[in-house]
């Protein structure tokens, strides 16, 4: 009779460490988890800090683009634009360069790139001017952080 007894303290006992391997795992499984969910949750709140403002620095991209065509007619026009004017322009660029803001640089005659021009209209094609290739930037594109936040917008050889 004591080996039944033996038998089954040992099957109790046997149960008894499956059930606490069994916590363990699903304890250290919800450990990863959380720890798993606070990387992600850390890396979204710094995404939310780079491009929260993006609305407002959209604007102000357009208002840097509104100077510079100022700055264009001015010289189109045969006049020196404003001291004023300069200064503002050079601020604003200042101001943008601090917040990881960079122009995406665009020579004319090179590839269309979807991801960084926006076609706004099309060319006929010429000798210099091959198709799908920029004709011209009507208003210059910008990256933050990298990541294109306003494309270029183009004119493209058909």
């Amino acid at each position: 009779m004591s080996e039944n007894v033996e038998n089954k303290k040992d099957d109790t006992l046997e149960k008894i460490k499956a059930e606490r391997d069994e916590y363990l795992n699903g304890w250290k499984r919800a450990k990863a988890d959380l720890i798993n969910y606070q990387k992600e949750e850390a890396a979204r709140l710094e995404q939310v800090a780079k491009f929260g403002a993006l609305d407002i620095v959209l604007e102000v991209l357009g208002i840097l683009h509104g100077i510079e065509l100022g700055i264009k007619t001015a010289k189109e026009a045969g006049k020196e634009p404003s001291e004023g004017l300069l200064m503002l322009k050079k601020r604003m660029e200042d101001l943008i360069a601090k917040r990881g803001i960079a122009k995406i640089s665009v020579v004319l005659g090179e590839e269309f790139n979807p991801e960084i021009h926006e076609a706004v209209a099309v060319v006929e094609a010429t000798e210099k001017l091959k198709s799908g290739t920029i004709a011209e930037v009507l208003e210059p594109g910008y990256t933050m952080h990298s990541r294109v936040v306003k494309a270029s917008k183009v004119k493209v050889v058909k």
